[in-house]
């Protein structure tokens, strides 16, 4: 099933399995890779939502999913992908609480859409070490003040939506 992460401090991530989504909120801190020499999360889509950073300029998170979306409220966001395509488009999740009483409700997490970084600098580097990238329509990437943008794949870069940066550079390769 889905796996929702929310916290208020860091999020590390080791490793992360699952056949379906997942969602990963740090109202105050960073999502970070805690494991260098694996994949972080391997599941079939992935929204995230952080305060700082997604990812380290040194050390981005590695994943293995077909959709990325999220959004960094003061932070950068460094992603590599090895699933063999990915696109950046829209994401969500649920999860199942239990209560006190044994109850259980479902509890969605709302979905994001696209990449979209704050802050004076919120940069956004997305690498696919295999694969086509594909930006789908209506979902923007978005880097904040003079952060830059890089997209990059080996394969086909397909780009339906605005990938733009409000005063930083902005590469596709």
């Amino acid at each position: 099933g889905d796996v929702v992460v929310e916290t208020s401090g860091d999020v590390l991530v080791a490793g992360i399995e699952s056949s379906a989504d997942v969602a990963l909120t740090s109202t105050s801190g960073s999502i970070l890779d805690n494991e260098a020499t694996r994949v972080n999360i391997d599941a079939s889509t992935v929204r995230f939502d952080a305060n700082g950073d997604f990812g380290a300029s040194d050390n981005a998170l590695d994943t293995q999913v077909t959709t990325v979306s999220g959004r960094t409220t003061d932070g950068s966001v460094y992603l590599q992908d090895s699933e063999g395509g990915l696109s950046i488009g829209s994401t969500a999740a649920s999860s199942n609480v239990v209560g006190a009483d044994s109850e259980v409700t479902l509890t969605p997490v709302s979905p994001l859409s696209g990449i979209v970084t704050g802050g004076a600098n919120g940069t956004v580097v997305v690498t696919l070490t295999i694969g086509d990238l594909t930006v789908l329509a209506g979902h923007v990437v978005t880097a904040a003040g003079a952060g830059n943008v890089l997209l990059e794949t080996p394969g086909q870069l397909d780009i339906q939506a605005a990938v733009s940066s409000t005063s930083g550079s902005i590469s596709l390769v």
